[in-house]
């Protein structure tokens, strides 16, 4: 689909697909979603775990990658552009976020880069995160790592963790975004914050 066509639905790997299942050198734009749970992404795995690697996503009305239902997918390598929604959101999964590239994601205050919720032993590791709506939010995961991100020129904060135990914040990049750069918020426990540099930011 072009620029001013309608929005086509979406890629699809349901809970049949085979794990071993990959996605890759692909330029996917203008999708949407399948305008149901739980496909509410340009590309949906749900409990399904292929690799989605070296793709460009842009122009997407939704979300870029959405991981449901114990899903373990490696996304990896990805450039992710001008996504409505969240960039990558994983709800009650594990994804391996690695080296993605992340910009200009999301038009709500409320949606970030990337999201975990209900989340757990996910690695965001070695992504960049910039001129979006906010960086990374974690609610409600547990054992997750945080580390050697690039987040800057945001809206909103670089990192905001809520009522999650566990999680490591490590040798990440925190500037010039426009609140906190890592933020804590309630029922955190047993989390380790360490070799980060983080400057300019409005908090």
């Amino acid at each position: 689909s072009k620029e001013d066509d309608t929005n086509w639905m979406s890629i699809n790997f349901s809970d049949d697909a085979d794990d071993n299942s990959r996605l890759e050198y692909c330029d996917i734009e203008y999708a949407s979603n399948s305008g149901y749970e739980p496909y509410m992404g340009a590309i949906n795995c749900n409990s399904s775990s292929p690799a989605i690697k070296n793709n460009i996503i842009s122009n997407c009305s939704n979300h870029g990658v959405y991981v449901t239902d114990g899903a373990q997918p490696l996304i990896q390598d990805n450039d992710l552009e001008n996504i409505i929604d969240y960039g990558i959101y994983s709800n009650s999964a594990s994804p391996q976020i690695l080296n993605n590239s992340l910009t200009n994601i999301s038009n709500d205050w409320n949606e970030s880069a990337i999201g975990l919720v209900a989340s757990d032993s996910v690695s965001v590791t070695g992504n960049t995160v910039t001129n979006s709506q906010r960086g990374i939010y974690v609610y409600s995961s547990d054992y997750n790592i945080i580390s050697g991100n690039e987040l800057s020129d945001n809206n909103s904060y670089g990192i905001y963790v809520t009522g999650s135990n566990y999680t490591v914040i490590d040798s990440n990049i925190i500037s010039d975004n426009n609140s906190y750069g890592i933020y804590l918020g309630q029922y955190c426990e047993y989390y380790e914050i360490a070799n980060n540099t983080i400057s300019n930011n409005n908090n």
